[in-house]
C-alpha cells in the first residue's frame, strides 16, 4: 500500500479526478480573489480553490481510503537498534518493494540523478537482477556518471549537452503542451516526471505508449526525513478531524497542497518511499540514525553506508550546486520564446505578467501555464470569463 502522490479535483458534479481537466464544466469563471501562494512552493492554511470558480480541490481528510488515515493515526513505537540492523532492515524492505511493483511486462525506467536515493534504488535492483533503462536530466550528470561506474553500466541517456546548462531544459518550455505536465497550472515549469520521458519517447528511446513503461523515483524520501525531525506545520483542510501520531502523518497533509502534488506523470510511476511498511520500518527504527542527517539528505544516505560503503562516499550535488552551473536560470532563447507565447495568448493579452529567467516557483510560470492552458480551453470549446 502507497500514499497517492496527486491530490484529487471536482466540480462537485462529477466523480473527483486526479487530472484537473477531466472535471472542468464547458464554462468558467476565473475565480476572483486567488490564494497569494496558489502558483508557489505550498499553501498550508487548507485553501483548496483553484484559478476557476466551478472547480475546488478535495479536502485532504476526504480525499484518501481509510486505509491512509488509519497509517497516520497509529502510534508507531520506535526500538532502538544498531545502524548495521536498521540499514540491513530498510534495505531488504527496498528490495521487497521493488520485487512485488516490477512488472516484467512493462518498459522499466530509473530516473538516476547524482543522489542516495536513486542510488539505493539502483543497488536494490541491481541486487535482484533487474536492469532498468536509466536516464538523467537534472544537471548532474558529472557524479551521476561516477555512480554508473560503480554499477558498471556504459549505456544510459543524458537528455541534455552539459555545455549549454541555461539550455539544458528546452524541450521543458513547449507552450502548446505546457498545461498538460503541468496537469492544468502549476508555478514551476520543470516536471521531471512528465518531459524526460516525453523527450525520450519522441526520440525512440523508450516506448511510446505512456501504458508500456514503467518508472521508478525517489520522490519522497528527502521529506519524509526532514519531516521526522522539522515536523511541517499546516492545517491544510485537517479541521481537527484527526490527530496524526507521527511526524509522517502530518507529512502527508503538508504535502497535499504542495506544487508538485498537482503534476502529471507520464507512464505509470512507482513511489518506493511513499510505500507505508517503508514507512513504519523507517519512523519504528530510524531514531539515532538519521539525526544528523541534514535537510536535502535522507535515510539512503545511512543505508548505503551499511549495504554499500563505497557508494555511499560518493559525492551527491546539492541544489545550490546545480544552480551555481546555470541549470537553474532559463537560455535567452527559452526566454524569448516563452515570453512571446505569453504575450500573443488570449490570457497573457488580458493579464501582462513580468517575466522571470529564473526555474523556480514563481507567479510567472504560473500564469504562462494558465495561458497555455487557456489556449486549450478555448481551441477546444470551453468558455472562460475573464476578471473585470
Amino acid at each position: 500500500m502507497f500514499y497517492r502522490r496527486q491530490r484529487l479535483y471536482t466540480d462537485h458534479n462529477r466523480p473527483a479526478s486526479e487530472n484537473f481537466i477531466d472535471v472542468l464544466p464547458k464554462k468558467l469563471t476565473f475565480r476572483k480573489k486567488l490564494h497569494p501562494k496558489v502558483f508557489l512552493h505550498n499553501i498550508t492554511d487548507g485553501w483548496c480553490h483553484t484559478i476557476f470558480n466551478e472547480v475546488d480541490i478535495i479536502p485532504f481528510d476526504e480525499a484518501y481510503p481509510k486505509y491512509i488515515y488509519d497509517f497516520m493515526q497509529t502510534p508507531i513505537e520506535q526500538e532502538r537498534v544498531s545502524k548495521e540492523e536498521f540499514g540491513n532492515i530498510m534495505f531488504e524492505q527496498m528490495k521487497k518493494i521493488i520485487r512485488e511493483t516490477w512488472n516484467p511486462r512493462k518498459f522499466n525506467i530509473l530516473p538516476h540523478s547524482s543522489g542516495f536515493d536513486s542510488r539505493l534504488l539502483m543497488l536494490a535492483m541491481n541486487r535482484l537482477g533487474y536492469s532498468p533503462f536509466i536516464f538523467e536530466s537534472h544537471g548532474e550528470h558529472e557524479h551521476f556518471k561516477r555512480a554508473m561506474e560503480y554499477f558498471d553500466k556504459n549505456y544510459y541517456i543524458i537528455t541534455y549537452d552539459p555545455s549549454k546548462p541555461k539550455s539544458a531544459h528546452e524541450y521543458c518550455f513547449d507552450f502548446k503542451n505546457a498545461w498538460k505536465s503541468a496537469n492544468g497550472y502549476t508555478g514551476y515549469p520543470l516536471n521531471q516526471w512528465y518531459w524526460p520521458i516525453d523527450l525520450l519517447q519522441k526520440n525512440q528511446y523508450i516506448p511510446s505508449s505512456d501504458d508500456s513503461i514503467q518508472s521508478y523515483t525517489g520522490y519522497g524520501a528527502n521529506e519524509t526525513n526532514t519531516a521526522m525531525f522539522y515536523k511541517p506545520k499546516c492545517r491544510n483542510s485537517n479541521n481537527g478531524k484527526y490527530k496524526w501520531a507521527h511526524p509522517v502523518g502530518q507529512y502527508f497533509s503538508w504535502h497535499y497542497l504542495h506544487q508538485l502534488s498537482g503534476f502529471a506523470m507520464k507512464g505509470e510511476w512507482i513511489h518506493p518511499f511513499y510505500n507505508l511498511e517503508w514507512l513504519q520500518k523507517f519512523v519504528r527504527y530510524s531514531k539515532g540514525h538519521i539525526e544528523r542527517i541534514k535537510p536535502g539528505f535522507s535515510m539512503s544516505r545511512v543505508i548505503l553506508e551499511i549495504v554499500a560503503p563505497e557508494l555511499a562516499e560518493l559525492h551527491k550535488m546539492v541544489t545550490s550546486e546545480v544552480k551555481k552551473a546555470g541549470y537553474f536560470t532559463a537560455s535567452k532563447k527559452i526566454m524569448n520564446q516563452a515570453i512571446s507565447d505569453y504575450q500573443n495568448s488570449w490570457y497573457g493579452k488580458k493579464y501582462p505578467f513580468q517575466p522571470t529567467n529564473a526555474i523556480t516557483y514563481t507567479n510567472w510560470w504560473g500564469h504562462w501555464q494558465t495561458a497555455s492552458l487557456c489556449e486549450y480551453l478555448l481551441e477546444n470549446g470551453y468558455k472562460i470569463k475573464q476578471l473585470v
